[in-house]
């Protein structure tokens, strides 16, 4: 697996548990970081390559760009969900990361 998704499995742990299990946003809120940091790098080594990170096209456009969208929404609107709305956002977010990931490794990106 590429080095940028070495924190993949706690980042989806943080995803699938923390609101289910422990409620915990504080840690939600660590892990959604840690999720843009990788979608960053992922946006940049894209660029380095395509010249932009949108021009490699489609599977990895649109999980990157529905990635940040559900990270936006689970974190600006808090209130506007209920938790169980917010939990399969999370567990939504997890799938897509783990889908990234995949195809990452299955390209010729690095």
């Amino acid at each position: 697996m590429s080095a940028i998704f070495y924190d993949i499995l706690s980042i989806n742990e943080i995803l699938t548990s923390e609101l289910r299990i422990r409620e915990n946003e504080g840690i939600l809120n660590i892990g959604l970081d840690k999720l843009k940091e990788i979608l960053s790098q992922c946006k940049s080594e894209l660029a380095k390559k395509y010249g932009s990170w949108e021009n490699v096209g489609d599977p990895f456009v649109s999980l990157i760009k529905d990635m940040d969208d559900l990270s936006k929404i689970i974190l600006e609107k808090k209130t506007d969900f209920p938790r169980n709305v917010r939990i399969y956002l999370c567990d939504a977010l997890a799938y897509k990361l783990e889908d990234l990931a995949k195809i990452w490794d299955e390209s010729d990106i690095e």
